[in-house]
């Protein structure tokens, strides 16, 4: 579980001083927060005119009084975990972040601020709220019931520990329903609140797992996976829940929503909104299906609007006036998650959700989107030479994108032969491309003398996932597994490998400079992660010289003077100095929220790829923190 963050406020307060997005020393070490973008998409509810959606660490409003032209009200600054779910009770949205619930004041929706939190012990994924509490699907730790009446103070008055993991939370009279996991339905007498107790449990087939689920009169509807199914049972009878039937689904059913005779599912492979008729609960039939890109999850249903989330996309709002043709009024797009960051001049160019995204950060407190280049799906990595982008798309392949006018970058060719492609290290007239997928896995080599016509030269196959890749003159990095292999690149058409080191691990990343390879071992169940420093002065016999174990799953890294800027998954990021490498030791670190890919550092700040959690712009050393009292000289 991340490390929760308690509050500086009672120390300024002492001080008579404000600290706008400071952060405590459990969440960051000599390194501070400059400025944030992004993030994917998560949770929504609606109010009246307004969408309250997580983006990334943000609570974002929008005003979708013109449905077809929803627009920014207001955002949150920087909050300290990921929104999961959203609700909006009266002038105050309900957050939970995986942290625990988060309360925010959006009396104004230009400016909403949090003005609470309380922690809870588990995951906190989902958040229901009635009669003066709020009650938390939190995970392996159960339902928690947390007190409400001062916003300003939540705090715990009453738990139960369910026996599987709870995903999702439904209130309706003095009942919860919870999803819990390989535990089914879990039904919860809150007559009590301070004293929660089971009234009652539904249990699922070996190999289902309870996902999702919305309550309408006496009818629970269960979203299972594993065997994906939506199931219809009858709550009539609280201590006695029955199964009355139930209608398979051929997705995750990522989110629920009953409205009007309609059972309204969301999907996470294959995306979109399938309808189901539910008139007679007895016998559910299917409706239609409404295609929408990428991986759609929470949902809202307002009236004659459906209020889709898709994780990579933002908001989509769909009429439902009929039922059986949903049309897509409008979608509100987000920048989505980051998965590798480069610097360029002013400019950061992201690895995104849907493409290449273009971000001045010429003032880095306040980023702002300025090009983008669509992908066919999401890209992983990225390296520039010049005035190109070359871009390791997964699936789709090798990008090149021609970023010499930044506000309209175009993609110029691609090599869509590689099918998994992870990494990309550019090296004068090469690229090398570490490259998995279900027909190969290895070294590619492309030939970018021409880059409108990119030209694969070489391979060289290896016997695990190929994932990291550096290069320098004669020879390629390449982690693999547990291992990395040290290929002869000096004929692209037939690369050779010269050189092996392995170990338990699993290796993710690479950078190499001078006479040592760096290697990010994002670990195993049965080996720590951290940062591993090897000797490759003689090629043919990589040798060990340190191991730093490291909080967290170290995933990429960059090297800038005597430090290792290592992004470490769960952990942020961690700064490593390696003056000595064999003594490398932690001088800092940023606890980020999301799930820190990769790292780049220029001009004094370092630029963090934090997957959900969009871009993290820090500073390390951080200025000091410095009060000054002025001299008083009394005349005698």
């Amino acid at each position: 579980m991340r490390t929760k963050v308690l509050s500086m406020s009672v120390l300024l307060a002492l001080l008579g001083l404000t600290l706008r997005g400071a952060v405590s020393a459990q969440q960051a070490d000599k390194v501070e927060l400059v400025g944030q973008f992004g993030g994917g998409a998560n949770g929504v509810a609606v109010r009246g005119d307004y969408a309250y959606i997580g983006v990334g660490p943000r609570l974002v409003v929008l005003d979708i009084a013109s449905p077809t032209q929803p627009t920014l009200a207001g955002q949150t600054d920087v909050l300290a975990g990921i929104i999961r779910r959203v609700v909006v009770v009266g002038n105050h949205a309900y957050v939970a972040d995986g942290m625990g619930l988060r309360i925010i004041d959006v009396s104004n929706v230009s400016a909403p601020e949090e003005v609470g939190f309380c922690d809870t012990p588990g995951s906190a994924s989902e958040v229901a709220v009635d009669g003066g509490y709020a009650y938390i699907a939190d995970g392996g730790s159960g339902l928690r019931v947390i007190k409400i009446a001062d916003p300003s103070s939540p705090s715990e008055v009453g738990f139960l520990d369910t026996p599987g993991s709870a995903t999702d939370v439904v209130v309706a009279g003095s009942y919860v329903y919870v999803a819990d996991d390989s535990s089914g339905l879990r039904i919860i007498d809150i007559s009590n609140p301070a004293n929660p107790s089971e009234a009652g449990f539904l249990g699922v087939e070996d190999g289902a797992y309870a996902l999702s689920l919305d309550v309408a009169g006496d009818y629970t509807y269960l979203g299972t996976q594993g065997y994906a199914r939506l199931l219809i049972v009858d709550i009539s009878d609280p201590a006695n829940p029955t199964e009355i039937a139930q209608h398979t689904l051929g997705d995750l059913p990522m989110g629920v929503a009953v409205a009007g005779g309609y059972a309204y599912v969301t999907g996470y492979w294959d995306g979109g909104l399938l309808v189901i008729d539910i008139s007679d609960p007895s016998a559910p039939s299917e409706h239609t299906f409404f295609d929408l890109p990428g991986s759609t999850g929470e949902l809202v249903v307002a009236g004659e609007m459906a209020h889709i989330i898709n994780v990579g996309y933002g908001l989509h709002i769909v009429s439902v006036d009929d039922p059986a043709n949903p049309s897509e009024i409008s979608v509100y797009t987000t920048p989505g998650g980051v998965g590798d960051v480069s610097i360029v001049g002013d400019y950061a160019y992201l690895a995104a959700s849907q493409g290449l995204r273009v971000v001045d950060v010429s003032e880095p407190a306040h980023p702002g989107e300025v090009g983008f280049n669509a992908m066919p799906s999401a890209p992983i990595a990225l390296d520039i030479s010049g005035d190109r982008a070359f871009v390791a798309a997964g699936a789709s392949g090798l990008r090149i994108v021609d970023i010499s006018d930044p506000l309209n970058p175009s993609e110029v060719s691609f090599v869509d032969e590689l099918h998994g492609a992870n990494d990309v290290a550019v090296d004068g007239s090469y690229t090398y491309v570490s490259e998995s997928s279900h027909t190969r896995s290895g070294l590619s080599i492309v030939d970018i003398t021409d880059p409108p016509t990119p030209t694969e030269l070489g391979f060289f196959d290896t016997p695990d996932r190929a994932l990291g890749v550096a290069a320098a003159g004669d020879y390629a990095f390449l982690v693999d597994g547990d291992a990395l292999r040290i290929i002869d690149v000096s004929d692209p058409v037939h690369p050779s490998q010269v050189g092996l080191y392995d170990e338990w691990g699993w290796f993710t990343g690479v950078a190499v400079r001078g006479d040592y390879a760096y290697v990010a071992d994002n670990g195993t169940w049965y080996s720590s992660g951290g940062l591993r420093i090897i000797d490759v002065s003689n090629p043919a016999q990589p040798a060990l010289v340190a191991f730093l174990v490291t909080l967290g799953n170290p995933s990429g890294m960059i090297l800038q003077g005597s430090l290792a800027y290592v992004a470490a998954r769960g952990s942020g990021v961690r700064i490593i100095d390696v003056a000595d490498p064999a003594n490398p030791k932690e001088v800092g670190y940023y606890d980020t929220p999301g799930d820190a890919q990769n790292v780049h550092v220029a001009g004094g700040y370092t630029y963090a790829a934090d997957g959900s959690g969009g871009l993290f712009i820090l500073r390390y050393p951080s200025p000091p923190f410095r009060v000054h009292i002025p001299l008083v000289v009394r005349s005698h």
